[in-house]
């Protein structure tokens, strides 16, 4: 045929889904009237009848010629093409009925039902022919890689019968390959996009390459197998590869995968979710169908645990599943007995569990379809925009910036390197260690260096902190290289966990020199400070230049350490300008006494007594309120307490003896003196507050100088390393409550607060360990999810005040927040598993580490964040550079990069204050900027089934940022006014009627800026489900129409807007690509959309399956739609409309 299946099946659909969604609504009509029968109405179902039975009789002519050898594809067609007969049939003679002297009513009633029928067994038969090609590329692929396995290397051959099968197993593999070759290039012609087209062609060229030498080179090693066995065995792997990349690529062309998605994972989550969701409602409403409901939950849920169970990297999601849904299937056995009431506890436990499994699955949603991989092309653009965006490195230039850059490498490495001890990823290890070391040795260099340099603006206490924390990272350092190499291949989780402890000491080491104290190091600069001050002042009055430049270089970088932690403190406050305000205001001073120094010291004497008696009494006034405002030197003294806990530690990590004496005697020290420092607190209310933590802080001291001095005397046992560490997490919750008591309004401290009193919990955890008592180790791993699930709630309430002035702030903190629940189900999961020691151990440790990402996800600026974006570039180019195809799926790299726009959130919007604290002028930024939306572009293309990109109408504002002179977007019609709207959150919505208000809602807020047409598909889906709701039949019909019509206008003008892009590079001939793309999807959705409403218009009783494929379909249609108002808003931005 010379039409391929999709062509053949597109030229019939319109005409198809038209006809299905008129005939249905006649039929609908009169049959509410209980009418007689019109005359146009037997000619039209006649017309359907003939359509349907057309698709019918190609799809069987199709199975019969292109799909012979697929059997599995030829019995779905011809059961299908079978049902679609009978439901022509069924049509038919409900017609006849109709039209005889029967019930009336009884025969508007059949003809209703058979349109039903017809319309799901036609659009099913639309599924399989119309995803045929793909099923036949994809199985000829699967077999083919197969049978690549089953050839035996020519170097292996020595009897007659052994070539003989070497022959046949290479001409069958290579017949196959030259096959799927074919099917590539054919695919190539019916793709609308030349980018799409040349990469397919080029794809099935080198497939078909690849193949010929392997012939080549199999019939030189059949000849001579020790000269040419290993070549052919090499080339046979590249074909294998080729194989794989053409399977992936063809995939990627698709443009929708329409009805097929219904057994991908994302709608088998969404129907789990919407199960889960209606168990409480049956428990208090509807107590009697209850056994039904939890079938239903548990066999959607069973449905999603096994499309990811064969996944090792899912192993944990499955562990969460599993416990829970046992956890919610038991608080509503205990609902019923209880009598259903949702306010008794009973209910209560009913909803936590609920939102629970809601959370494990949302969760495993985001983190998309395991059997998605990355394919060269995807990893080349992906490499591409991180080299770009890392170009933010290039305006870290102060030693500081530059310190803190390689602390956030080191991090991150330290993390990946953890999580994939945990999962068993094991080949990814050597090439993560060996980033991870030379990133150590980087951040101790520039530790060494930043510690040396009196100019640094960093106090005495700081530098001296930097030269020990390098140190202790050398180390460190050897000793996880050697627990790495013991714990490989992951095989044994007791070297795993040693693996782990030996990470945390390097961690550890890595935090005393890198984690801010914001509020000593305000306190302590500003000594400093004074002091070059002074310095500068007696430069000044004695004419000496020297003395003053030499003050003045180190004062204006004590001013940059200053303010970097007063924007830190600012950002906790509900008004951040009460710090800002007084920092603007000292920058402003200083710069004055700036130059009344210079202008002293060449010898005006007016100059130096301005200093004297107006600019130092101002400053030290402006200080004071700063003071204040931050509590710098109230919180500062419990900051020196926290710092020598930490040196505790460190003498136990490094298994320095001789350290541990001094650091433990000054840690007494200081807490003997703390209360004389709490009754010199201003505010009654703190000092009584703060009484009654200090008083537990000496039985805590107490334990953890009896389990440091346990552990250097035996540094090589890493279970009473870690035991002391534990005791200092638990040392350092009272001294969380005092700072809370003491600065009761900033957002970080409550967190701060309940974070420690869950590293109390684990320290009581690991003490129930050591005991061996199974009840005891199972009350603790309660209590730990108890204080888990308060932490989650306060820290939940900070990134709500955080969303008031910083949405994307706000997404930092909940993103954090999303891995802290995750990991707190995982505890939930083990109380079953009390004995299961090494898995606690591992969980444990990912506990404090979600806890610590959520105090840095508060507590960065964004220029933190920035700085931290810039390593993550870093680590994510190294990582991609090193692995393998096989080492890294889709789900990986977006989870590890989704991140990155929220981190630079800096960029956007007003960025002088960003400028101002990287030491950069704000047009530097704009390069960076740019890179940071192109990412969120390529992001968004390779999530593709449920993007959530930026709201489009801040596409051009975002753009305008970068000096960019843009024309306006001209809209083609009015903007439909909110009112006709319903704000319903997707993310929660489940049914059809709220799925579909929910995209209509998100899609108009996006499109009302960019896209007419899209607007108006907001509309009619937003009224699609008013009449889905209402239950009007004949008005949900005309909406679908509606809809279906618009989204046609809209995907011309993404059409056009593609034909409209010059295709000067890449970049270019990519975002057309995009576009055509979007367009021939929404088409084919649109389509689609009429059927399935159709059938829904149809169904006499409400039916899940019905409604379940419609809110998935409903969801993509939304998810695509809002992908192409988003390459649009570029397309017109970046690339059409430049002045």
């Amino acid at each position: 045929m010379s039409q391929s299946v999709s062509q053949i099946v597109r030229g019939i659909i319109d005409d198809l889904s038209d006809g299905v969604s008129e005939l249905v609504l006649i039929v609908v009509i009169m049959a509410e009237q209980n009418a007689e029968v019109p005359e146009q109405l037997p000619p039209a179902a006649a017309t359907v009848n003939q359509t349907a039975n057309t698709l019918a009789s190609i799809a069987r002519e199709l199975a019969r010629t292109d799909y012979v050898e697929f059997e599995e594809i030829v019995t779905e067609i011809e059961e299908s093409a079978t049902a679609v007969d009978g439901a022509t049939n069924t049509m038919a003679k409900a017609i006849n009925v109709l039209q005889g002297t029967g019930d009336r009513k009884s025969g508007w009633n059949g003809l209703v039902d058979a349109c039903r029928i017809m319309s799901g067994k036609t659009i099913r038969l639309l599924q399989i022919v119309y995803g045929a090609d793909l099923k036949r590329l994809q199985m000829t692929a699967d077999q083919l890689l197969d049978s690549i396995s089953g050839v035996v290397s020519p170097t292996r051959h020595v009897t007659r019968p052994d070539k003989q099968k070497f022959v046949e197993d290479v001409q069958g593999v290579t017949g196959r390959a030259l096959k799927l070759a074919n099917f590539v290039d054919s695919k190539a012609n019916d793709v609308e996009s030349p980018f799409t087209r040349d990469l397919l062609k080029k794809i099935a060229k080198d497939l078909q390459d690849a193949t010929n030498e392997v012939v080549d080179l199999g019939n030189k090693a059949l000849q001579d197998p020790g000269t040419w066995g290993s070549a052919f065995d090499d080339r046979l792997a590249a074909l294998k590869k080729k194989i794989a990349e053409a399977k992936q690529a063809v995939e990627n062309s698709e443009t929708t995968a329409p009805m097929e998605k219904l057994t991908k994972l994302l709608p088998l989550i969404e129907a789990a979710m919407a199960e889960a969701k209606e168990v409480p409602t049956v428990v208090h409403s509807k107590p009697a169908d209850y056994q039904k409901q939890e079938k239903a939950v548990k066999d959607t849920v069973q449905d999603v645990i096994r499309k990811i169970q064969p996944n090792p990297k899912r192993k944990r999601d499955v562990e969460r599943l599993e416990q829970s849904l046992a956890d919610q299937l038991l608080a509503a056995r205990n609902g019923l007995k209880s009598g259903g009431k949702p306010s008794s506890p009973e209910g209560k436990k009913l909803q936590d569990s609920t939102k629970a499994l809601l959370d494990a699955l949302a969760a495993l949603k985001k983190r998309g379809d395991p059997e998605r991989e990355i394919t060269p092309a995807q990893k080349n653009d992906f490499q591409a925009a991180l080299a770009n965006l890392r170009k933010t490195g290039n305006l870290i230039t102060q030693p500081a910036d530059k310190e803190q850059q390689k602390y956030e490498e080191v991090k991150d490495g330290l993390a990946g390197l953890k999580n994939s001890a945990k999962e068993g990823n094991a080949p990814v290890i050597p090439q993560q260690l060996r980033n991870l070391v030379n990133n150590v040795r980087d951040l101790s260099d520039q530790m060494n260096r930043n510690a040396q340099d009196p100019h640094s603006g960093q106090t005495p206490w700081q530098r001296q902190r930097k030269a020990e924390a390098a140190a202790d990272m050398e180390k460190t350092l050897p000793g996880l290289v050697q627990k790495t190499k013991e714990a490989l291949p992951l095989n044994n989780p007791e070297k795993v966990n040693d693996m782990l402890s030996a990470i945390r000491r390097v961690q550890r080491a890595a935090e005393r020199g890198g984690r801010p104290q914001d509020e000593q190091q305000m306190r302590d600069v500003w000594a400093d400070i004074q002091k070059a001050m002074q310095k500068a002042r007696n430069g000044a009055k004695n004419g000496n230049q020297a003395e003053v430049d030499d003050a003045l270089k180190t004062l204006q970088n004590a001013l940059k350490n200053l303010r970097s932690a007063a924007d830190r403190r600012a950002g906790q406050l509900p008004d951040p300008s009460k710090i800002d305000g007084i920092s603007e205001e000292l920058q402003a001073l200083f710069d004055k006494f700036a130059h009344k120094a210079q202008d002293g010291a060449k010898g005006d004497q007016a100059a130096n007594n301005d200093i004297d008696r107006n600019i130092v009494p101002a400053i030290n006034d402006a200080w004071k309120r700063l003071d204040d405002a931050a509590h710098a030197s109230a919180i500062a003294p419990i900051q020196e307490i926290e710092n020598l806990i930490d040196d505790v530690q460190a003498a136990v990590d490094t298994g320095d003896a001789t350290r541990l004496a001094p650091a433990a005697k000054q840690l007494i020290e200081k807490v003997n003196a703390l209360p004389s420092h709490i009754e010199s607190l201003p505010d009654p209310r703190a000092r009584e507050q703060a009484r009654k933590h200090v008083e537990a802080l000496q039985p805590l001291i107490r334990d953890l100088i009896t389990k440091a001095r346990d552990s250097v005397r035996n540094p090589d046992d890493s279970k009473l390393v870690d035991d002391s560490a534990h005791a200092a997490e638990a040392l350092r919750a009272p001294l969380a409550h005092l700072k809370h008591a003491i600065d009761p309004n900033s957002y970080d401290r409550p967190t701060e607060g309940a974070g420690a009193d869950t590293k109390r919990a684990l320290a009581e955890l690991r003490e129930a360990l050591k005991s061996g008592d199974t009840e005891r180790v199972r009350a603790a791993l309660a209590n730990l999810k108890a204080a888990m699930d308060r932490y989650n709630g306060v820290a939940s309430e900070a990134a709500d005040n955080y969303g008031k002035t910083d949405p994307k702030k706000k997404n930092v903190v909940d993103d954090a927040l999303k891995n802290l629940r995750e990991v707190a189900t995982d505890v939930n999961c083990l109380q079953n598993k009390p004995t299961d020691v090494e898995r606690i151990k591992e969980v444990m440790d990912s506990v404090t580490d979600a806890l610590n990402n959520v105090s840095d996800s508060q507590k960065n600026s964004t220029k933190d964040d920035t700085i931290k974006a810039a390593a993550l570039a870093n680590n994510l180019l190294a990582s991609l550079a090193g692995f393998n195809a096989d080492d890294m799926d889709l789900g990986d790299l977006l989870g590890a990069a989704g991140q990155l726009s929220d981190l630079l959130r800096g960029l956007m919007g007003d960025s002088t204050k960003l400028a101002r604290s990287l030491g950069t002028d704000p047009a530097n930024l704009s390069p960076v900027a740019k890179a940071a939306l192109e990412l969120d572009r390529l992001l968004l293309s390779l999530e593709g089934g449920e993007p959530e990109p930026e709201p489009v109408e801040q596409v051009t504002a975002q753009v305008e940022t970068l000096n960019i002179e843009l024309a306006p977007i001209q809209l083609t019609g009015p903007v439909i006014q909110d009112i006709h709207f319903q704000n319903v959150d997707l993310a929660s919505a489940v049914t059809f009627e709220d799925v579909s208000a929910a995209v209509a809602y998100d899609l108009h807020q996006k499109a009302k800026a960019v896209s007419s047409e899209a607007d108006q598909v907001a509309l009619e889906l937003s009224n699609l489900s008013k009449f889905a709701r209402s239950g009007d039949r004949q008005n949900l019909l005309m909406a679908a129409k509606a809809a279906a019509a618009h989204i046609q206008a809209y995907c011309r003008k993404l059409t056009e807007l593609a034909k409209a892009i010059p295709c000067r590079n890449d970049r270019e001939r990519r975002q057309q690509d995009l576009l055509l793309k979007t367009a021939q999807g929404l088409r084919d959705y649109a389509t689609q959309l009429k059927i399935l409403a159709a059938v829904k218009a149809a169904t006499i009783e409400d039916s899940k399956d019905t409604d379940a494929t419609l809110a998935s379909l409903t969801r993509n249609l939304g998810g695509l739609l809002s992908q192409g108002l988003t390459a649009m808003a570029i397309t017109q931005t970046t690339m059409i409309n430049r002045k």
